[in-house]
């Protein structure tokens, strides 16, 4: 199927989501044979990720279903985990390196448990995901410091510093610069046979580079402790470049967080054209660089039987949605494909009609019911 339309058509079905073909294939100039070809990344961003500062656990499982769901979107969900982690053994772990970049993140511990509860609602074999099968690590330090674990909560995966096992030169395989060396930890080359990236970065990233970071703070370095911190920029980047393959293959996914800026998840599997993107790097040319896939709300509860009926200058509207008695919120757009947001919400009823006044009048309406949200 050609990829427009099977964007369409997912756009139809998803629950609260818009992925927007004109994101996704730029100029009408660019034959969309070449736009396949390029790096996908996904945008989800969300109105009630964060409500009063506080996360929202539910919207956060949702923007991460729906992330992951697109990032990979010419294959079924049954293949999902296996094109993510390609011949993962039974044995094997899988790795989720954290970085907090810039600034404190009160958030981590259920960023990453919506994450792995995300993961672990596509099929997978039995057995593959379990606490014991993922590792959170940080690097230097011990990461429950950072999560502030609650021995009260259900904990999805077991956490690690990096440096819990020793350095094996032979094995671990020094990588020597001018004036100093870098081993990656035994984590990154030995214990997991894949990794995912979770990058919080708050504040402003004009210039910077969060996973790029995210991926050298994965390398211990004698004469620079706090790897990536200490080092010129040219000096990084001609680094990154070389210690990016073989090890940077087992770096699957990388997932940004951008909640407490932009209400969004980024989800990238090029951390370099990902930190292009949200650092402004690459500028208003990115249709020929990137797919870029905006999703929009899918925490919205949608009612999908919806029927609307002019009647004189108002319309009348009724949807069918058995089994719920609490209040609904009606949306108008002239725009036939659109997303539920506060901006377009004109009304409120704990009934299964409402009527839009004067909503005939001088333009073309369509309309979406979600349950009571936001």
């Amino acid at each position: 199927m050609e990829r427009r339309g099977f964007i369409e058509k997912f756009a139809k079905a998803a629950v609260g989501t818009v992925l927007a073909p004109e994101a996704l294939f730029g100029e009408e100039t660019l034959k969309p044979a070449l736009k396949q070809r390029l790096p996908t990344i996904v945008k989800v961003q969300d109105e009630t990720a964060l409500v009063n500062g506080e996360v929202r656990s539910g919207t956060l499982r949702e923007m991460f279903r729906a992330g992951l769901r697109v990032i990979y979107s010419d294959i079924p969900e049954e293949d999902f985990l296996q094109t993510l982690f390609p011949g993962l053994m039974e044995d094997g772990k899988v790795g989720i390196k954290i970085n907090i970049f810039q600034n404190k993140c009160e958030h981590i511990n259920l960023i990453l448990n919506c994450l792995v509860e995300a993961l672990k609602k596509f099929p997978y074999k039995e057995g593959l995901l379990d606490r014991d099968k993922i590792l959170i690590w940080d690097g230097r330090k011990d990461p429950a410091d950072k999560l502030k674990l609650d021995e009260n909560e259900t904990q999805l995966f077991l956490n690690q510093a990096g440096m819990d096992d020793d350095f094996d030169e032979e094995l671990d395989n020094p990588l020597e610069f001018d004036n100093f060396s870098l081993i990656p930890y035994p984590i990154l080359s030995r214990k997991c046979q894949f990794q995912l990236g979770l990058v919080s970065a708050a504040g402003e990233l004009a210039g910077k580079h969060p996973c790029r970071d995210a991926y050298l703070s994965c390398f211990w370095c004698r004469e620079f402790p706090e790897l990536p911190n200490g080092i010129d920029e040219e000096t990084l980047n001609s680094v990154y470049e070389r210690i990016h393959y073989p090890l940077g293959m087992k770096f699957r996914l990388f997932v940004l967080d951008r909640i407490n800026d932009e209400n969004a998840v980024y989800f990238g599997c090029d951390s370099i054209l990902l930190d292009q993107l949200v650092s402004g790097e690459m500028g208003d040319e990115w249709s020929g660089k990137i797919n870029l896939v905006e999703i929009k709300n899918p925490s919205a509860p949608v009612v999908q039987e919806v029927n609307a009926v002019r009647k004189g200058d108002d319309i009348e509207i009724r949807w069918a949605d058995d089994g719920y008695e609490g209040h609904y919120q009606i949306y108008r757009s002239e725009k036939a494909e659109f997303v539920p947001e506060r901006s377009l919400l004109i009304g409120i009823t704990n009934r299964r009609a409402f009527i839009d006044s004067q909503g005939a009048v001088g333009r073309e309406c369509h309309y979406r019911i979600t349950r009571e949200w936001g």
